[in-house]
């Protein structure tokens, strides 16, 4: 489980970023 999720880890980092930057700019409009 936890070599899952090390492997894991950026892609989800990645896409959780993506999700803040979409929810900042549709908070802003």
């Amino acid at each position: 489980m936890m070599r899952f999720f090390e492997t894991h880890h950026k892609e989800a980092f990645s896409i959780k970023n993506f999700l803040k930057l979409l929810y900042i700019e549709y908070s802003l409009t």
